[in-house]
């Protein structure tokens, strides 16, 4: 593996929650950065009016708000089908199907195979162009 420092070192893990919180701060700033960049702030002119403030930030505390309640809300539901299950995935594992079939004379193919290809045909030359 491709190592880009002398001593790799682990990344520390951080709890769903904190993951969560982080990930709705990051796009609430990116959504900002588009709203700026949109009213032309540090584009075409340097300040903006106080309207303008007044409805940047009362959007952006409504947007952080709502983030703040669905994430509030979602942890107290789970969510995740392997936390709510301990059979989850239920589709069959590769290491069940031969305990699932019995003896190997009566394995079954699920799809059947396709019939072998034919053998090329030699390649057929031009017929000689005579020389005068």
């Amino acid at each position: 593996p491709l190592s880009l420092s002398p001593s790799p070192l682990p990344l520390p893990s951080l709890p769903l929650s904190t993951a969560r919180l982080l990930s709705s701060l990051s796009s609430l700033i990116f959504l900002l950065l588009l709203i700026l960049l949109g009213k032309g702030f540090t584009v075409t002119r340097g300040r903006l009016s106080r309207s303008e403030s007044a409805k940047i930030i009362v959007f952006a505390s409504l947007y952080g708000l709502t983030n703040s309640a669905l994430l509030v809300c979602d942890s107290q539901f789970i969510t995740r089908p392997s936390a709510a299950n301990r059979n989850f995935p239920f589709h069959v594992r590769t290491s069940q199907i031969g305990a699932a079939v019995g003896e190997e004379s009566e394995a079954i193919s699920p799809l059947p195979l396709p019939p072998p290809l034919p053998a090329p045909l030699p390649p057929s030359l031009p017929p000689p162009i005579p020389r005068p």
